[in-house]
């Protein structure tokens, strides 16, 4: 009896070690991809990239000479950037123009932008990496922290990848935004003013999502009923924390965002 219990329990580890097992080649495996993708990426061209990338250089031009209007506006550091709905129509016109296509994937914490060439099937790629949001995070790190719900995660997700989508776009097609560092100076003054505009909460850009979204939640709360001033927000912060609104981390990071404000 004592022989089968051991067998039965060397074989159970034998399972477990060897799914560890499969798990570190699967791991290896794409860590030699991704190693392999940096290797080669500024090796020589084959011939039908060298034709997509004359054509990416054609797609290049074509918006160079478009006057795309920038709806995005950041009050923080006072200048308009693109919105996602402001480059995707005309990007995906002149893609089509020069025999083009663009494919977005994401995977392994990173996202990817493959223009494609419809003709021959060779393809360029571009990748940034994605940061989870505080929410996400929030459910692994902190054992009293109540877990998000299902609809408010998938939210942070696409916001994400929208946001993920906007980059590779600007940075493939070399989309020229403004310098936030010729920005220092507006924002130095913003540090030094002891109160926010009156019934004005503006949240930087920069923020997370979640971070965005109990600001949002505070201007809501309020209406127009409050002077917005850092200490009525920080009061209203505290009460949320307390009723278990908000959970520390989400706290400190809303703290930290108002100091800057």
């Amino acid at each position: 009896m004592a022989g089968e219990v051991l067998e039965e329990t060397i074989t159970l580890l034998l399972n477990d070690l060897k799914g560890e097992i499969d798990l570190l080649k699967k791991q290896n495996k794409e860590l030699q991809e991704k190693i392999g993708n940096y290797a080669n990426k500024f090796s020589t061209y084959t011939k039908e990239q060298a034709e997509i990338l004359g054509k990416i250089q054609e797609v290049k031009q074509i918006l160079n000479n478009q006057n795309i209007t920038k709806s995005g506006t950041n009050n923080y550091k006072n200048y308009q950037y693109y919105e996602l709905e402001d480059i995707n129509k005309p990007i995906c016109d002149a893609l089509l123009s020069k025999g083009l296509a663009s494919l977005f994937l994401f995977k392994n914490g990173y996202g990817y932008l493959q223009i494609i060439d419809r003709k021959t099937g060779a393809w360029i790629q571009w990748e940034t990496p994605l940061r989870k949001s505080e929410r996400y995070l929030q459910q692994f790190t902190s054992k009293s922290s109540k877990k998000g719900d299902v609809g408010d995660l998938m939210k942070d997700e696409q916001a994400l990848q929208t946001y993920a989508r906007r980059a590779l776009y600007l940075q493939a097609l070399e989309i020229a935004e403004p310098n936030t560092i010729e920005q220092e100076g507006n924002e130095t003054i913003n540090k030094k003013n002891s109160k926010v505009t009156n019934n004005q909460l503006v949240v930087p850009e920069e923020v997370d999502d979640v971070t965005k979204s109990i600001f949002q939640q505070i201007k809501k709360d309020f209406g127009s009923k409050v002077e917005f001033n850092k200490q009525t927000i920080t009061n209203k912060l505290k009460s949320m924390k307390t009723s278990e609104k908000i959970d520390e981390a989400m706290y400190n990071n809303c703290i930290k965002t108002l100091e800057s404000m």
